[in-house]
């Protein structure tokens, strides 16, 4: 009798504990599952390769992608003209990338990790002298949306301010414009991150090729985050930053697209 007891309660035993195990490790393993499958939906500037180049590539969305999938999370692309992503995040996206913090606006911003080398270009042919942004007035100017706010207030004080020679500047969404009008002489000079204007200038066919003079007037580089309207979420792309950043992807990823050269971070 006893022995017939202990039998049932060893095999009592045993079913509580094959239970225990399958609903512990069973519900790690459909969290986990959840986690892998979750997806976020970010706000990405268009038209600026080599950052953003379509829905599927661009350095500035390859460094996304791979911060969030080491925190096993997906990221659907959401591409915007740039200057209505602050709105975009704020309405109904989760999160943005490429801006610039604004206090008390109920956003979370990440750590810095993307770097534009702002820089004015001219063609040579037309000799023009730019040491400051004093040299600009009387230029007609062609710059990236934004540019006028996050350049400094020399620049602003340029456009906004009445000169004896009049200084045209005009801010495109779209960056190919700006080769587009340097080349065919409508602007004098660009504002443009050094490498958007090296990629698309790379792409012009040889017979428009122009030789181009490059002047550092600008502060060398801007330094932008990501926005994001949860404080989780925006830890969890902190740590995958610093996951990419420990592991080598982050600098592979940069140097890719940018023939080895290492970015500043």
């Amino acid at each position: 009798m006893q022995s017939r007891y202990l039998r049932k309660l060893r095999s009592l035993s045993s079913k509580l504990l094959i239970g225990f195990i399958i609903n512990t490790f069973g519900c790690a393993l459909f969290n986990t599952n959840l986690q892998a499958f979750e997806m976020v939906q970010i706000g990405f500037g268009q038209d600026k390769p080599p950052y953003v180049i379509n829905e599927e590539s661009g350095l500035e969305i390859d460094l996304v992608k791979a911060a969030f999938a080491t925190q096993n999370t997906e990221v659907v692309i959401r591409l915007f003209p740039r200057k209505t992503l602050y709105q975009q995040v704020k309405k109904r996206l989760d999160g943005a990338s490429s801006l610039t913090t604004k206090a008390n606006d109920g956003l979370f911003y990440s750590t810095p990790y993307l770097v534009f080398f702002n820089v004015l270009v001219t063609k040579t042919e037309n000799h023009i002298i730019a040491n400051n942004v004093a040299d600009l007035a009387g230029l007609r100017i062609s710059s990236w949306q934004g540019a006028s706010h996050l350049l400094g207030p020399e620049l602003q004080n340029l456009i906004h301010q009445n000169h004896q020679i009049p200084t045209t500047y005009h801010e495109v969404n779209a960056q190919t414009q700006q080769i587009s009008m340097l080349l065919t002489n409508r602007a004098d000079a660009l504002i443009i991150d050094r490498n958007i204007f090296r990629w698309y200038w790379l792409k012009l066919p040889d017979t428009d090729k122009f030789e181009y003079n490059i002047h550092q007037i600008f502060p060398r580089t801007s330094v932008y985050q990501a926005a994001f309207r949860t404080e989780e979420l925006r830890d969890r792309f902190n740590a995958g930053l610093i996951a990419i950043r420990n592991n080598g992807t982050y600098d592979a990823i940069w140097q890719s697209y940018f023939d080895g050269e290492t970015s500043t971070k």
